[in-house]
């Protein structure tokens, strides 16, 4: 059992499709789903008018419970306006708020955006 790909259980395609689906400002692009760990992560972009794009990123944990499967949904997304808006839709408490990796670690592999002084 712990080899079975999460998309193949009963319904779970389906399911996350509708997510999918209702955050129809997200193009989707990306998932990576472990059997070990019964996850499935779906990556997409939202286009900004400054073209500029945000992330977001979809988790679901799967767990297996007296006989049927069910699912934990997380997010995370570097969109400050839509940040609410996903959380709402997707009926999710809360939502963390993304922060720049510049502003915690100084290192050159990282996107610098130029700062107003």
């Amino acid at each position: 059992m712990n080899s079975i790909s999460p998309l193949k259980i009963e319904g779970m395609s389906t399911f996350i499709q509708k997510d999918l689906k209702l955050l129809s400002f997200v193009k989707w692009d990306r998932l990576v789903q472990s059997g070990v760990n019964k996850t499935i992560k779906v990556f997409g972009w939202v286009y900004r008018d400054d073209s500029y794009t945000d992330f977001v990123l979809l988790n679901y944990q799967l767990k297996y419970n007296r006989g049927s499967w069910d699912s934990q949904l997380s997010f995370s997304t570097s969109s400050k306006e839509y940040s609410e808006k996903i959380a709402e839709l997707l009926e999710i408490k809360s939502h963390d708020t993304c922060e720049r990796v510049e502003d915690y670690f100084e290192i050159s592999n990282c996107i610098k955006l130029k700062r107003l002084s």
